[in-house]
């Protein structure tokens, strides 16, 4: 039996998972409350209804992806609202690919799957999309290209489609990127400039700098995930992006600027002025507008590829870089930025090494 969940705005509501032919089907209920003696009410009387709801989703899954030809859009609800669940995908990632698709099937309009085959026919549909789609770079174009690839995919391999509607998927190409990391200097003056400025995310971007946190995980990071052991300090929370548990280490500087937060009795460690947790959208939006007006080239992932490059410099294996980190996978070494200078030394370095090995063997 589904349990009774809630929201972060207080309000109560429950995930219903059915089977329909072999796939996962999810309803959420809203019970329309924050009272909890309400909701335990409510959620008595929607279990008591569950036969009824469970055959309302059934049909509308049903009219919506029977016959082998439904629309696309159909197709991207099925893919974001069962199969990913299915998969473990968090909220955060199915949110992220319904946008995406939602924006490139707008371009596609309400066609059904055997038309997009004879639209395909007549030119490559997804041609023509990444010209006329000229306000996104190429790397966001080849993400929403792969985001429908995976979706026509699953839907072939699950019966719901008899043939791939697009038969060429290309590849946008894209520029070579240059992937000097920032100086030290220039992030520190960048921080000491929000700060003069008073700017509202001054101390999170700092916060951001001494852990490597990801925007989005300090935004929401509470006080009760806060814990000190041992006389070390530590933050335990789940991630948005990858709904995992993890412990990142905070350092003295870090526990200071947690510290210097604790205005009011807040759940959220980050808040504005009015005492709401702080958006990661609002918030990379805002250090965009800033980096661009102080002369500055920073994003919000600015400060954990500093921070992981700077630990790899220093020596640090890695185990103890994800450790520090907090990052769950081995994909943390993608956020490591060598420097050119590093390169330049070490290539001097095996320079040295090869010619002293040649003169030592000519003496031989």
């Amino acid at each position: 039996m589904p349990t009774l969940r809630k929201k972060k705005d207080g309000r109560f509501f429950v995930d219903l998972y059915m089977s329909d032919g072999g796939r996962k089907v999810r309803k959420r209920i809203s019970l329309g409350t924050t009272d909890p003696n309400e909701a335990e009410l409510a959620y008595k009387q929607w279990c008591a209804d569950m036969p009824a709801i469970e055959q309302q989703v059934n049909s509308k899954a049903k009219r919506n992806l029977t016959g082998g030809n439904p629309t696309l859009q159909a197709l991207a609800d099925w893919y974001i609202d069962v199969s990913m669940a299915a998969r473990g995908c968090t909220d955060q990632t199915r949110h992220e690919t319904r946008r995406r698709l939602t924006s490139m099937l707008m371009w596609f309009g309400k066609n059904n799957v055997h038309t997009i085959i004879d639209l395909e026919q007549n030119g490559h549909l997804i041609d023509k999309w990444i010209v006329e789609a000229k306000h996104l770079a190429p790397s966001t174009k080849n993400t929403h290209i792969a985001n429908l690839r995976s979706t026509t995919k699953a839907a072939y391999e699950s019966g719901l489609i008899d043939v791939i509607p697009i038969r060429k998927w290309p590849r946008v190409k894209e520029p070579a990127r240059d992937y000097e990391p920032i100086a030290l200097e220039d992030a520190r003056e960048f921080l000491r400039i929000l700060a003069e400025k008073h700017n509202k995310y001054a101390d999170i971007l700092r916060f951001l700098s001494y852990t490597g946190c990801r925007i989005s995980d300090a935004c929401r990071l509470k006080w009760d995930e806060i814990h000190i052991e041992n006389g070390q300090s530590f933050a335990h929370f789940r991630q948005i992006k990858t709904g995992e548990f993890v412990a990142v280490a905070l350092s003295q500087q870090a526990v200071k600027v947690i510290q210097s937060q604790r205005k009011s009795e807040n759940a959220y460690v980050f808040t504005d002025r009015k005492g709401k947790e702080l958006h990661p959208g609002h918030a990379a939006s805002n250090l965009h507008k800033a980096s661009k007006k102080y002369g500055f080239k920073i994003s919000t992932k600015t400060f954990r590829q500093l921070l992981v490059s700077e630990l790899y410099d220093a020596g640090a294996d890695h185990a103890l870089v994800r450790r520090i980190t907090g990052h769950s996978s081995e994909a943390i070494q993608a956020y490591r930025r060598v420097r050119k200078s590093a390169a330049h030394d070490l290539a001097q370095k095996f320079a040295d090494i090869f010619d002293r090995k040649t003169t030592e063997n000519a003496q031989i």
